[in-house]
């Protein structure tokens, strides 16, 4: 039981550290987008080890998923999310290919 609280507790702080979200956004021809990325501020975040980014985004897609830690407000040149389209990942982005 005890096991179990707390990693609810843990699923809780990850929801309260979610700043942002494209679940609610639809493609140019009102479907729902394809994949899904997560926004999230690890300061808020307690069990996250150091050193912890300014910002983590967590992409999620059939074709692929990735994890790109911000260490700064802005991106570098070059650093921009993923596309529906694209396949290659800039340098910043740490992608694997989700296992079937």
């Amino acid at each position: 039981m005890l096991n179990e609280d707390r990693i609810l507790r843990r699923y809780l702080d990850l929801i309260k550290a979610t700043l942002r979200t494209n679940f609610y956004q639809n493609d140019n021809e009102g479907d729902a987008r394809d994949y899904l990325s997560l926004k999230f501020d690890p300061t808020q975040i307690p069990e996250l080890p150091l050193p912890r980014p300014m910002f983590e985004i967590f992409v999620y897609s059939p074709r692929v998923e990735g994890v790109h830690c911000a260490v700064a407000r802005w991106p570098a040149a070059g650093c921009a999310g993923p596309t529906a389209k694209r396949i290659t990942a800039p340098r910043c982005w740490g992608w694997s290919r989700p296992s079937r």
